[in-house]
């Protein structure tokens, strides 16, 4: 286990496409943009969990909190632009809802 203390665009330059098994975010993409209005938000979220979700190999899983208010949209999006390699879904979590993404095919 390795922890890497980054900022969200330069912690993706460790990871290769498809290298990860796990990827556990506790309030921190929660925090993503929280100076924004909710459609900045919502779309910036999407943008970086999708990069996110490109660093998973094949069975890996990505656990992420979100804001209530925009996990449902979240989950839409990711689903709608993930295809059928991807499968998501939602929870009620700790501070917001629980996202969580596994790679199912290659």
């Amino acid at each position: 286990m390795q922890f890497i203390w980054r900022d969200q665009e330069t912690m993706l330059r460790y990871f290769k496409p498809k290298s990860l098994d796990l990827i556990v975010s506790n309030l921190g993409i929660f925090q993503l943009y929280r100076e924004e209005a909710d459609s900045v938000r919502l779309k910036g979220m999407q943008i970086y969990l999708r990069k996110l979700c490109d660093k998973l190999a094949l069975g890996g899983l990505l656990v992420v909190d979100v804001p209530q208010h925009l996990a449902r949209r979240i989950q839409e999006k990711l689903r709608d632009e993930l295809s059928e390699s991807f499968s998501t879904d939602t929870y009620v979590g700790g501070a917001g809802w629980i996202i969580r993404v596994k790679r199912n095919i290659e």
